[in-house]
Parts: C-alpha cells; sequence; structure tokens
C-alpha cells in the first residue's frame, strides 16, 4: 500500500563518509549500520527539516494538525521489563511532553491495517507503528536489511503538510529490545548485543512528524545507532529547539520552509485529512487536550522561525492529483566495529 515508487521521490543516508543521492519519486531516509566518521570541516550543529523533494520554490514537511493519534500493528518483542504498547508511548512523549509545543499524540490501540494510504478514503486513515519479524514483510517497505526502522510519510507536494505517517521497525534482521542496563549489553558476547528499541522509536518519531537527519554526533536524529546505545532516547538542545520552533504552543506551524500560500492552497481540499482524533472518534480512545484549539488556526501562513528557545519539562483519482504519496524512509543504522557502507537502492 506504499505505492508506486514512482510516485514519489526517495532518499537514503549513508555513513558520514559516503555521499547522499536521491532518485526520483519515493523519499527515503535512512539510519544505517555504521560507525561514527569524522569530517575534515566544522559543521554548525541544527535541526533539519524534511524537503519535499522537486518542490519549486523549496518547501519542507510538516504536520497542521497537532493531535495526531497512531495504531500498533504486531506484538513486538518478548520484552522483559515494560510491554510493546507503554514503549511506543514513552517514545512518542519523549517529544509531546516538553511545554513550549502544544504537539500531542494519542494511542488509539492495536490495529490490523498495514503501513500504507489511500488518499479516496480518509476515514480509514491510519498512522501505523508496525513491528515486523517476517523478512518478507520487512522486504515491502525497507529495501536494505541493514536499517532498523523506517518511517513513511504522506505529504502535500505543493505544501509539505503531512497527511499520514507510518514506521516500520525490522524485527525479521536485529534483535531490538528495551536496554535496561547498557554495560552489560556491552559487555555481552556477540549477537547477544541488542539495538535499543526506544532510541529507535525516538529517532523515528523525530521522522514522523517531519525531521531530517543531521550532522551531530549526539543527537537523537543522528543517521547511524551501536548496538546496546541509549543516547537516542533523549532529546538534544537542538532537536528541541526544532520541536519548539516548528510546533510552538498556541501558535501555527513554522517548519523550516513553509508554503508561501499558507497550507490551504494545494489544490485540493487537506481538511479531510486533518482532526483524525475528531473523524475516528468512535474507534476507540482518542482525545487530545488540545483538540479543537488548534487544528484549524495551524494551516494559516508562518514564517521560518529558528530563534526560539525550548523550555523542557522532562490517487490518480481526479480531484487528489495534489496529494503525492511521498514515502519517508527513516532508517536508523547499527554501528559495528568497523565502517558498513550503506548500500540500499
Amino acid at each position: 500500500m506504499i505505492g508506486s515508487r514512482s510516485l514519489a521521490q526517495r532518499r537514503r543516508t549513508v555513513p558520514r563518509s559516503a555521499t547522499r543521492t536521491s532518485s526520483p519519486a519515493l523519499t527515503a531516509t535512512a539510519l544505517v549500520l555504521a560507525t561514527a566518521m569524522l569530517l575534515g570541516e566544522d559543521i554548525a550543529f541544527a535541526y533539519k527539516c524534511t524537503p519535499v523533494m522537486d518542490a519549486n520554490p523549496e518547501i519542507t514537511q510538516a504536520w497542521v494538525s497537532r493531535c495526531i493519534p497512531y495504531w500498533i500493528y504486531g506484538s513486538g518483542p518478548d520484552l522483559q521489563a515494560t510491554s510493546m504498547d507503554e514503549l511506543v508511548h514513552t517514545s512518542f512523549e519523549v517529544w509531546s511532553n516538553n511545554l513550549c509545543t502544544d504537539l500531542e499524540f494519542v494511542d488509539a490501540g492495536p490495529t490490523t491495517n498495514t503501513p500504507g494510504f489511500d488518499p479516496r478514503r480518509p476515514d480509514e486513515q491510519r498512522n501505523v507503528i508496525a513491528w515486523f519479524d517476517d523478512r518478507t514483510e520487512v522486504a515491502r517497505y525497507i529495501s536494505s536489511v541493514g536499517l532498523l526502522g523506517a518511517t513513511l510519510t504522506w505529504h502535500s507536494t505543493q505544501t509539505g503538510e503531512i497527511f499520514d505517517a507510518d514506521i516500520i521497525l525490522n524485527g525479521a534482521y536485529f534483535r531490538l529490545d528495551d536496554i535496561e542496563d547498557q554495560t552489560a549489553c556491552e559487555e555481552a558476547a556477540g549477537r547477544d548485543r541488542a539495538y535499543d528499541l526506544r532510541s529507535t522509536l525516538v529517532h523515528e518519531i523525530g521522522h514522523f512528524i517531519g525531521f531530517d537527519h543531521d550532522l551531530d554526533a549526539d543527537s537523537t536524529m543522528l543517521a547511524t545507532a551501536e548496538p546496546c546505545e541509549i543516547k537516542k532516547r533523549d532529546l538534544t538542545g537542538d532537536n528541541l529547539l526544532g520541536l519548539c520552533t516548528v510546533y510552538p504552543a498556541g501558535k501555527p506551524t513554522a517548519t523550516c520552509q513553509p508554503p508561501a500560500a499558507g497550507y490551504d492552497s494545494n489544490g485540493g481540499d487537506p481538511t479531510a485529512f486533518r482532526d483524525q482524533c475528531a473523524r475516528l472518534a468512535g474507534d476507540g480512545d482518542c482525545q487530545c487536550h488540545h483538540l479543537g484549539e488548534r487544528d484549524g488556526a495551524a494551516a494559516g501562513l508562518t514564517p521560518s522561525a529558528r530563534g526560539a528557545r525550548a523550555q523542557s519539562r522532562s490517487q490518480s483519482r481526479s480531484g487528489w492529483n495534489w496529494l503525492w504519496p511521498s514515502a519517508l524512509l527513516t532508517s536508523l543504522v547499527v554501528l559495528r566495529r568497523r565502517s558498513v557502507r550503506f548500500n540500499g537502492r
């Protein structure tokens, strides 16, 4: 249900020493298995918004709605200290539990829907957090076995507004667990060294809400990961700055490069995909504290505002040609003892 790869643009992220390439159609950002490498130049670390490929003028992706429900597909790994539902909930709270933003996420319960999006059926819209431990299922969404996770976003190519996002977790090729003791994990031999599921989720949720990879070695949005690593569980100052700037409490969405004519200028009816909880009120407990207060005003024309400071509290159918199934595939790469180049398509 991802749609034809010829319909969107695909991007992949490789270890720092490699180049980044793209091919027309499916947007794909990958967090790859690699070791961290130093670049021979100074880098000004900052948050990055995910671009809409081939947009002219340039625009970046973001949600207009601030109340975003999600559904969980699959049982997840056999976790000892917590449940899959609780782990996903906690990971979303890393982004939402900050005073500077009114962005909220709602656990709408389990689903049998797999990742995908049909613009003709907005009432069947689901933002899916999917756990796959079958290699055939993983291959439907992830082109390289070297990816811990992937995020697919469906957005307007004219405004960058995100209408649907799905996260795929690769349990078929990796041992993902809720790391309780990083030191003990690092001392384990070979295959007993797991990758942290919570860190993977927090990273992918960053893509889910429109943030791209950055080059800060400590950032949640760094495109590589190591076995046993847990530092991506927490947002850095730049991660938090991005959150508070793009999704400021009580103010319209202010992505890095907003659409010049606002979010209602895409030629279709984007309101059909907003206010998911209001439309799906009968499908589980789907309520947000700020629902109805923000989503209407959030569609207004907003400038980019990178100077905000953060305060932390812890298709082809006629009429739909404005909507393209552009999949932002973001994956977390594993850091090995030796450098590994990501060879995704």
